[in-house]
């Protein structure tokens, strides 16, 4: 038995998002440069922590946090080797990260000097016209949603970025059983706040389909202002890509502030960490876990937000 075997409230908010890099110096670089992000933290991954997340080929592995100081949502880069075959967008589980931004045309025009490749340039999105976004790859190929909110979204809790380029606050989930792969997170305690068929063109682009072909998506509210989208993806998405013994290659994981300390119902305990200090957030004891999708969750015992955080 953890610390708690009850659900206290919603996860959230999203603490960090894990990156596989093969050239680890050289990304955290880009970040820093087109974002304006801090390096928070460095290091090497404890033997603990890799058993933890059934990576234990990470064991030693450098791995560099960058983000903003005090905030969560920060991006957690780790070497890893990468494998043969990756296809952004291609994979089920985690597929992209989204940031929140202020000026989404201004971040485009920004990183175009440094190690990104533009997918799809602002555009209103087709499920909401509140939102402009654009889609990009990062360093080692991951997906990155930039996000700009031009006003309220009904039933979203969204939040107001301080900078051009604040802190990720959404993991976008791709699966070909939406039912069963967003079951799990309504179990842990996000709330469902939208469940329709939309053009999503970025995907669309990927899979060669029309730009008006329809995917299911659904959104999942996360307390601190973070959510999961979970995208129903196409026959021909394979699993994620993978050096045997390290993290799945581009999004590899996920991690939560949650009221959890074992292994929620309708997922599968990957491993376990007591309290470390050798280990990220502050050392709090977590439980990884893996999804029906084979997607990694992080979540780490729930610890208090800074002051003025909402």
């Amino acid at each position: 038995m953890g610390i708690f075997d009850q659900p206290q409230g919603a996860p959230g908010p999203i603490l960090a998002v894990t990156i596989s890099c093969d050239e680890l110096e050289a990304s955290a670089s880009s970040y820093c440069g087109a974002f304006d992000y801090e390096h928070l933290e460095s290091g090497k991954v404890s033997d603990k922590e890799a058993n933890s997340w059934g990576a234990p080929g990470l064991v030693g592995r450098e791995f560099i946090t960058v983000g903003l100081k005090e905030l969560p949502g920060a991006l957690r880069l780790i070497h890893v080797r990468r494998p043969e075959i990756h296809r952004p967008l291609g994979q089920l589980g985690w597929a992209a990260l989204e940031i929140a931004v202020s000026d989404v045309d201004s971040v485009v025009a920004a990183v175009s000097k440094w190690s990104f490749s533009i997918l799809r340039p602002p555009a209103a999105l087709k499920s909401s016209a509140a939102l402009r976004a654009a889609q990009l790859t990062g360093p080692s190929g991951e997906v990155i949603y930039l996000t700009e909110r031009l006003r309220e979204v009904p039933g979203f809790d969204l939040p107001d970025p301080t900078k051009l380029v604040d802190r990720v606050f959404v993991a976008v989930l791709g699966t070909r059983d939406l039912d069963s792969a967003r079951a799990p997170y309504e179990a842990l305690g996000a709330r469902r706040v939208s469940d329709h068929a939309v053009a999503i063109e970025v995907l669309n682009d990927a899979y060669s389909l029309p730009a008006t072909h329809l995917h299911r998506l659904s959104s999942l509210q996360l307390a601190g202002k973070s959510l999961i989208e979970i995208d129903s993806y196409p026959v021909q998405a394979v699993q994620a890509a993978r050096v045997p013994g390290e993290l799945p290659w581009g999004v590899s994981m996920v991690t939560l502030s949650c009221d959890f300390q074992t292994c929620p119902a309708g997922f599968e305990e990957v491993g376990a960490l007591e309290s470390d200090d050798s280990a990220s957030f502050g050392g709090n004891g977590r439980v990884v876990v893996r999804g029906l999708e084979g997607e990694l969750v992080e979540l780490v015992a729930r610890q208090p937000m800074p002051k003025g955080w909402p």
